[in-house]
């Protein structure tokens, strides 16, 4: 995302420290991004968007294009931000996927959906990160 646009959508903490859902999202995103650089996929889109919803990150690992889900929460929040990613939420994530290989893709371009889960300290720093490949 170019940075201008990204300072316009990720605003400052509240006083608290705390952020609001749309910055804690952002920041997320952030996290995620840099542990996909980390183990060698190549950035290709953030935040795709059509008619039907939003693609957190488009991404490549090797040949395979991998659709990533980033789901984003504070640590102390008990529950898992992976059960976040229900059976509606699947079937919408495979008509994104569906939409942009049609759009944007070669036939055959072998294709998988992806989900990244963020725990973020008080601090606003990522306490963990979790990468579950193929949850469609």
């Amino acid at each position: 995302m170019f940075r201008w646009l990204q300072k316009i959508l990720c605003r400052s903490p509240r006083a608290s420290g705390h952020l609001d859902q749309r910055d804690l999202g952002c920041l997320g995103e952030e996290h995620a991004c840099a542990y996909l650089l980390k183990n060698n996929y190549v950035i290709l889109q953030r935040n795709y968007r059509c008619l039907i919803g939003e693609i957190d990150i488009i991404a490549q690992e090797g040949e395979t294009v991998v659709f990533v889900e980033v789901k984003s929460q504070y640590s102390h929040v008990p529950i898992a931000p992976e059960r976040k990613v229900n059976a509606r939420k699947r079937k919408k994530l495979l008509a994104l996927a569906g939409f942009y290989r049609l759009r944007h893709l070669s036939p055959g371009t072998p294709c998988r959906i992806d989900v990244v889960t963020v725990k973020i300290s008080p601090e606003n720093k990522p306490s963990e990160i979790k990468h579950y490949k193929r949850i469609v």
